[in-house]
This record gives structure tokens, sequence and C-alpha cells, in this order.
């Protein structure tokens, strides 16, 4: 009878993905995203750094590098869920197979700022990040989100109307909760 003995390669382990700080401000908090002990015998590691938006998009922070940290602001989280922000890392060994790690932060909202003072903040943050692909992707994608979120500070208290928290339509409550229609 013959065999054959096939070694497959398997992903990245043991490590740790620390976020800090666990509580912030949207656009005024520096949030550090560190890796500590990924193991892999297929060297080097790589990896890299992520948040999931309001709808699920992943929005990079740093590119796959062997930058074993990277810091980044961060949009106001969704109020549904209690302003909670996914950071996601992904780790590569040299064969490309990959592990996953989350870090759940809370990034509140910032004070309101008026159309030009965010204006002024993308081009000077841009202008800071010129010639930094990974700065330039973080500028675009933190202030996508920003611009692109809702503002619900005059939402009325949706639970007394059995309806969801605002949080797709400015100062406006969300769906009906289940059981009620309306």
């Amino acid at each position: 009878a013959a065999s054959i003995d096939v070694n497959v390669n398997g992903p990245p382990q043991y490590g740790i993905f620390i976020v800090n700080p666990l509580l912030g401000i949207a656009l005024d908090t520096l949030f550090n995203l560190r890796v500590n002990n990924w193991y892999d015998f297929d060297i080097p590691l790589t990896y890299q750094f992520e948040y999931l938006s309001r709808n699920g998009l992943r929005m990079v922070i740093q590119s796959r590098s062997e930058r074993t940290y990277g810091d980044s602001l961060l949009p106001k989280g969704n109020v549904l869920f209690s302003n909670n922000i996914t950071c996601v890392l992904y780790v590569y060994d040299a064969l490309s197979a990959s592990s996953k790690s989350i870090g759940n932060v809370t990034v509140n909202s910032a004070s309101v700022q008026d159309i030009t003072q965010l204006t002024n903040s993308i081009e000077s943050k841009l202008n800071s990040a010129q010639g930094d692909i990974d700065g330039t992707r973080q500028v675009i994608s933190l202030f996508g989100s920003v611009i692109n979120s809702v503002n619900c500070t005059l939402a009325p208290n949706c639970l007394l109307l059995n309806r969801h928290k605002c949080s797709s339509k400015s100062h406006t409550c969300d769906d009906c909760l289940s059981g009620y229609v309306g």
C-alpha cells in the first residue's frame, strides 16, 4: 500500500490584539492598535489593521506590512450598538495563511463641527499624510464615515414610540419594534 504525507500550512496563532484606549471621542482620540506574540513557522508575519464602518465595510487603517502597530482616529460608533466600533486585525504568514482577531472600542460623538471646521480638518490631515498611502487612505475612510454619519441629536425618545433608535435618517426613529406597526 502506498502512502502520501501532505503538509498543510496552518494560520498564525497564539497572539494578542490590543486596542487602546477602549473609550474615546470621534475625530479626537488617537487609538493605538498593536499585536504581541503571534507565532508561525512561515515567517515573516505581516499585519493589516482595519475597522468596520457603520454599514460593515472594511476600512483599512494600515495595509498589510511587518509593522506590529498602527494609530488612527476613528469615526463615532453605531448608536444601535452603544457607539461601538469593531477594530480588526488580520495576521498573515509568508504563505498567506491568515488569522483574524477583533477588538471593540466605544467612540462617542465629537462636539458638533461646522462644515468649515470639518473641511479644514480634512485638508490638514490630507496634507500631513502626503506621500503616505496608508495615511491618505485612513483620512479618506475616516472622513467618509463622518460625512455619511447620521445626526440623531434631535430624535425623540424612540422607545416611547415603540421604534428602534435613530440610526439611518437624521433626527428620526428607525423601524417599529417587533410586534408594532405604524
